[in-house]
């Protein structure tokens, strides 16, 4: 028996030296209760070494993440709003819900049947639409308005396209406020000209923004590099 227990003991502490367990590593042995004893210890070591080691692994992975991100966020010159990588295919993305939501109700406004379908879908392109232009307004109309302080040309397009949306705005919420506002509203030839009306003002707006106002869309970075660049190349030459 004490030879017995000096082997478990033995091997135990030799389990415990040890890196990494596999159970083919398992030596023979005369005796069923040693081996038994250890493969249930090295079994149980090697499960809590790799979830140990898991947990490791996704530790420092989530850490590199919110370093990188950390590291490598650039804000507007004397704001809060910060650059976003991903901003641009988000509201390329919300233009497309936008119109898919308004191709549906222009397909549904032909017959007045419609009438519930059509007054949850305006609703919808409602809500959608006022959080698709806060998002705007904020991460991109106000960021590029600070970020291109030095460049009056460039900086009076961002304020004019601004100022020019929030009119469209203006007029599609006043639309989308009376057909929704109604308690029984009839969808009738005058709102099915009001509906193509706004449609054709929308997509050009949007064809407008994508063309010439996203790709203007940078790191605070690149801005500065270019009044650097611009002012070097309005200096008087000697």
């Amino acid at each position: 028996m004490v030879f017995i227990q000096d082997s478990i003991i033995n091997m135990r502490l030799h389990i415990h030296k040890c890196t990494v367990f596999f159970p083919e590593m398992i030596p023979p042995s005369p005796y069923p209760l040693i081996t038994l004893i250890w493969t249930i210890d090295i079994r149980r070591c090697a499960t809590m070494y790799l979830n140990y080691r898991n947990y490791v692994s996704m530790f420092n992975l989530f850490k590199r993440k919110k370093d990188k991100a950390t590291k490598h966020k650039q804000y507007a010159p004397n704001t809060k709003i910060p650059y976003r990588e991903d901003l641009i295919e988000e509201l390329t993305d919300e233009h497309q819900v936008l119109l898919q939501i308004y191709s549906q109700i222009l397909k549904l406004a032909d017959d007045p049947r419609n009438r519930r379908q059509i007054r949850k879908l305006l609703n919808k392109f409602k809500d959608t639409l006022r959080g698709h232009l806060l998002k705007e307004n904020t991460f991109l109309y106000v960021y590029l308005n600070y970020v291109t302080k030095n460049d009056l040309y460039t900086n009076q397009l961002i304020v004019d396209m601004q100022q020019e949306m929030g009119e469209i705005g203006k007029v599609v919420f006043h639309f989308l406020q009376r057909w929704t506002g109604q308690a029984n509203p009839s969808y009738d030839a005058n709102f099915l000209n009001e509906l193509k009306g706004i449609g054709e003002v929308l997509v050009k707006r949007i064809e407008n923004e994508e063309n010439n106002l996203y790709i203007i869309y940078s790191q605070p970075d690149h801005f500065i590099l270019s009044d650097v660049a611009r002012n070097y190349l309005t200096l008087p030459k000697k």
